[in-house]
């Protein structure tokens, strides 16, 4: 029996431009360069891609109702026929076999496909009916969130975007790098407990984000520990595995409401002037690409200077409105370009030492400065103590410096596991009445050794980090002593034969 669907080309380009995002063109496996496709009796057509850790399925309407039996055919031969279209595709099935067929004016050309097993594709989880977020505000705050979030693998568990629901009634979305993070509360999430969503290239695909608003559904496995995310959309399903362990205990790090503060207002004009002052200042070729936020005199400006350069460049920001002490902090300016481009106006300065806050109705985000040259001796930025019922988590040092400007480090990893609904908690060790209210665990000075071996990892990651550096730099040098060696050589052998001229 053959059974015909067919579609825009313009619906096919789109969706086809989604299934790109997951699909994995380096597969040894045949099956996963694959997409399955079918389609009921009133022409509601899926489109399937996996690369196991990740599912994406597109719903396109047919323009002719009628079932189409669900089959698979390789992404690549019929996305490149998908791209050259002008005109509408039909699919036809016959016998277990699939054609293409296109028309160019009066006549119609089929190219046929081959076809896998169906057998072979894995089974897709089935995730509990995804929830509304409750607003359209999650969608951009999640983009946000994973922005800032890390992407160094040595540090997995920040890869990635917490939907954190230790705070009951208030549910945040974080993502953070160990240099700046970023949080948005006010959400209520109907999951049973807090997850992190990776950063897949899915998320970030501007048709997804266009596509309605998202719901949100989680799989746990036997264990109650998150195995599956769902990110639904009016067209669109996204299954992803969330990353495993326990995300770093975020507030503890942003700055606490009693303290004093130098606050800056920015306007309309103030925000355009900094984006486009930022990137043309001097300094941007530095690894840190620092900038001074200097506030003197109820005026607010940018400051930078290049390396090797005693002067400094200063640009007087109109339009800000300064309230509090005289202040300067230095920061990585693509911290700064980023808060402004996420609509952050306003922030608060403590002194040099301490983080920056970017405020924003329901949206913070906290920056750790790079140390002014003025420092005497470099201190370990202080952090600001954590809720009250939760004993704070000792901060990763920094190593020490190696040149005057130096970045600093948020703490390192606590768990963000609330209580799981219907199951009862282990036993609690005795303490001195100090308990953490944040991860349902016990305050003890055992935990507290075990969070303090995370630190010190935490930064010994940094270190072999840098070190790695500066052994690439040394090898680099080692190769151009080398080079020159030989041309000294091949100078010398020449001199010598020319010697040897008789003339």
């Amino acid at each position: 029996m053959q059974h015909t669907i067919e579609f825009p080309a313009v619906a096919l380009k789109n969706a086809f431009a989604g299934l790109s995002k997951v699909i994995s063109s380096k597969s040894t496996l045949p099956v996963l360069g694959c997409v399955r496709i079918e389609a009921d009796a009133n022409g509601d057509a899926r489109f399937q891609v996996t690369d196991l850790d990740s599912f994406a399925t597109g719903l396109v309407q047919a323009t002719n109702p009628g079932r189409f039996p669900a089959c698979l055919i390789p992404f690549d031969p019929l996305n490149r026929i998908v791209k050259g279209a002008k005109n509408a595709l039909r699919l036809v099935q016959e016998d277990g076999k699939v054609s293409v067929q296109s028309s160019f004016g009066t006549a119609t050309v089929a190219q046929s496909l081959t076809t896998h097993p169906l057998k072979e594709w894995p089974a897709v989880p089935a995730v509990p009916e995804p929830t509304l977020t409750g607003e359209a505000a999650f969608k951009k705050a999640l983009r946000e969130a994973l922005e800032c979030a890390s992407t160094d693998s040595s540090r997995h568990v920040i890869n990635g975007a917490c939907l954190d629901l230790t705070q009951s009634g208030c549910h945040s979305v974080v993502g953070t790098d160990g240099r700046h993070l970023f949080s948005a509360n006010t959400f209520q999430f109907d999951l049973p407990q807090s997850v992190i969503v990776p950063n897949r290239k899915f998320l970030g695909w501007s048709g997804f984000n266009a596509d309605g608003n998202w719901r949100v559904g989680l799989l746990t496995d036997k264990k109650g520990e998150p195995e599956w995310l769902e990110l639904q959309s009016d067209h669109w399903s996204f299954i992803t595995k969330p990353i495993q362990g326990n995300y770093p205990n975020w507030r503890q790090v942003v700055p606490t409401e009693d303290r004093n503060v130098t606050r800056v207002t920015l306007s309309e004009e103030s925000v355009g002037l900094m984006l486009d002052a930022l990137p043309r200042m001097p300094g941007s070729d530095d690894n840190y690409q620092p900038v001074d936020l200097i506030v003197a005199n109820g005026q607010f400006s940018l400051s930078a200077r290049a390396k090797g350069d005693p002067a400094s460049s200063q640009v007087p920001v109109p339009g800000a409105t300064v309230t509090g002490d005289d202040a300067q902090i230095r920061l990585n300016r693509t911290f700064v370009t980023k808060a402004l481009r996420f609509g952050f106006t306003s922030f608060e300065i403590t002194d040099e030492l301490s983080p920056i806050l970017f405020t924003a109705p329901g949206r913070k985000l906290v920056a750790m400065p790079i140390r002014l040259e003025s420092a005497t001796s470099p201190q370990p930025t202080p952090q600001p103590e954590a809720e009250t019922a939760a004993p704070a988590t000792p901060s990763a040092e920094a190593p020490e410096p190696t040149q005057t400007d130096e970045r600093t480090t948020m703490p390192a990893e606590t768990n963000l596991t609330p209580p799981r609904r219907g199951n009862l908690q282990p036993k609690a060790e005795p303490t001195n009445g100090n308990h953490n209210g944040t991860n349902g665990q016990n305050g003890s000075a055992l935990s507290v050794a075990v969070t303090q071996i995370e630190t010190v990892k935490t930064g010994l990651r940094d270190v072999i980090i840098e070190l790695n550096a500066t052994l690439d730099l040394l090898r680099a040098a080692e190769r151009e002593k080398k080079a020159s060696a030989k041309e000294v050589e091949s100078v010398r052998a020449t001199l010598r034969s020319l010697q040897k001229v008789a003339i």
